[in-house]
């Protein structure tokens, strides 16, 4: 399930649209930025990663995603 932030940029992309971000991306969890990927996650209240909906978004690295 992507997250509707995710969706949007795709939709936007494939449409020939420029996105950019206004914000310095992040991980929300560990603070980091250099060389990670970083995307938005639904996590439930406890902060754990879930694929429903719950009304708690973040910006996750592929590290902090994956549990590594």
């Amino acid at each position: 399930m992507m997250h509707a932030l995710t969706r949007g940029i795709a939709a936007s992309v494939s449409s020939g649209k420029k996105v950019e971000w206004v914000v310095p991306l992040k991980c929300d969890r560990c603070g980091e930025s250099e060389g990670r990927k970083v995307m938005p996650s639904v996590v439930t209240q406890g902060g754990q990663m879930t694929n429903n909906a719950t009304g708690y978004d973040v910006l996750l690295c592929d590290i902090c995603r994956t549990g590594g």
